[in-house]
Formats: C-alpha cells, sequence, structure tokens
C-alpha cells in the first residue's frame, strides 16, 4: 500500500513539474522588445542618451560624427541589458502577451498612448502619480473605461509595475565598449 501511495505521488509529482514550470515560461528577447516600445521605453531612452550627448561636459568637445559613433555603440547594448532586466523582472512570458493583446484594443492603445507621452515628459522618472490620469481617464467611453480597469487590476499590470527595465552594463561590457569606443570612434567613452 506504501510503495502504491508513493508510486502514486511520484506520478503525480511528474506530470505536475513540467505543468508548473509552463506557468513561468520568461518572455523571449522579441516579445520584451516589443513590450518596451508599447510602453515608451526606445523612445525615453533615445530621449535621454540626446540629453547626455548634449549635457555631458565630455561629449560636448566631441563631433556630431564621434557622437554618433558612440552613441552607435553604447544603444544597442545598453538596450539589450534592458531588456534582459525587463523579462527576468517580469519573468512570466503570459504577462507580456496580456499587456501585448490589451494594447492593441482601442483601450489599450490609448492607455499606452498617454503612458508613453507621460514616459517622455518625465525628467528623470517621477515617484508620483500621473495627474492627467483623471482627466485620461475621463476622455474614454465607459466600455474603453471598463478594459483599462480590468487591465489595471490583472495580474500582467501588476507585474509590470513591479518590473525594472534599468540594468546597468557589466562590466565586461563596459570594458568591451571603451575599446570599441576609442578603436572605432578616436574618442574616450564616459564612465558608465
Amino acid at each position: 500500500m506504501k510503495i502504491a501511495l508513493v508510486l502514486s505521488l511520484m506520478v503525480s509529482a511528474l506530470v505536475a513539474a513540467p505543468m508548473a514550470m509552463a506557468w513561468a515560461v520568461p518572455p523571449s528577447d522579441a516579445q520584451t522588445a516589443r513590450l518596451m516600445e508599447v510602453l515608451g521605453f526606445k523612445a525615453a531612452i533615445d530621449r535621454i542618451f540626446d540629453g547626455y550627448f548634449t549635457r555631458h561636459p565630455k561629449y560636448s568637445r566631441y563631433t556630431p560624427a564621434q557622437k554618433a559613433c558612440v552613441r552607435g555603440l553604447l544603444q544597442p547594448v545598453l538596450q539589450a541589458d534592458q531588456r534582459r532586466a525587463m523579462a527576468a523582472s517580469i519573468g512570466d512570458q503570459r504577462h507580456v502577451q496580456y499587456v501585448l493583446r490589451f494594447a492593441a484594443t482601442p483601450a489599450g492603445r490609448k492607455f499606452f498612448a498617454h503612458a508613453r507621452q507621460a514616459l517622455l515628459d518625465s525628467v528623470p522618472a517621477a515617484l508620483h502619480s500621473d495627474p492627467g490620469l483623471d482627466t485620461f481617464f475621463e476622455s474614454l467611453s465607459p466600455s474603453e473605461q471598463k478594459q483599462v480597469l480590468a487591465y489595471l487590476d490583472s495580474p500582467a499590470a501588476e507585474a509590470l509595475g513591479k518590473a525594472t527595465p534599468f540594468a546597468a552594463p557589466s562590466a565586461t561590457a563596459k570594458q568591451w565598449l571603451r575599446l570599441q569606443s576609442l578603436s572605432r570612434c578616436g574618442v574616450e567613452m564616459v564612465q558608465l
């Protein structure tokens, strides 16, 4: 009797293990890239780079070609690090898929257009609530308001709210970027 119970529990565990792992499949790089685009991080990062290259005293003496070269080296590395950080902090591709499905609806398009603009307008990212959210919400139809509220109450929105899209480059990436900046761009990259 005990052997049958143990075998039954082992079989149950073996059957349940793949199902449990299927519930937490991390988002792919492509899914995370799309999510970050929908959220407005790509445009925000572009704006950060623009400000960084115009305000940092060391870069002010570089030519536009040198700035473009350094940006071309740095931006893809930082974006890849940010996608990895975002995917790891969300942890489940179902949340990303849910957000992307919601973003394709009329209410989602309006919601994320507002969110993207709020992100672009923030300098730096504010820790307070968006004062324009009430006005935005009132501009929605009752049906769209229900869709937005359903999204905001979802596990996907909760996971996204806790997600961390920013990550510092690894020491190896920093060293590679410094060397490439000198050899390809002819300038010393500012300390990352």
